[in-house]
C-alpha cells in the first residue's frame, strides 16, 4: 500500500524537503482586516510592508472543514495512496 505524508503550511517545512519528499501541503490563511490569503500566496514582505504601515501582525487562520476534504481528495485522486496527515493544533 503506498502512503504519501499530507501537512498544513505552518509546518516549516524547508522547500527543499518539501520537493524531495513530494509533500503536499495544504495552506492555511493569513488574515488581513480587508483579505484572506492563502499562506504562501503572498511575498512576505507584503506582511513586512503591512506592519510598517500599522504596526500590527496579520491574523492566522486555521484551514476549514471543506478545505481539508478538498485537499484530501485531490490528494488521493493524484496519487492513488493512502494519506498521513500530519497537523497540529494549539488545543492539547
Amino acid at each position: 500500500m503506498a502512503i504519501v505524508i499530507t501537512t498544513e503550511s505552518c509546518s516549516d517545512l524547508p522547500l527543499a524537503v518539501r520537493q524531495q519528499k513530494k509533500i503536499p501541503i495544504v495552506p492555511m490563511h493569513i488574515v488581513f482586516p480587508d483579505r484572506d490569503c492563502a499562506d504562501g500566496s503572498i511575498p512576505v514582505e507584503e506582511i513586512y510592508a503591512y506592519y510598517d504601515r500599522t504596526k500590527k501582525i496579520p491574523g492566522t487562520s486555521a484551514v476549514n472543514p471543506a478545505e481539508f476534504a478538498d485537499f484530501f481528495h485531490r490528494v488521493a485522486r493524484k496519487t492513488g495512496a493512502e494519506i498521513l496527515h500530519i497537523g497540529y493544533s494549539s488545543q492539547c
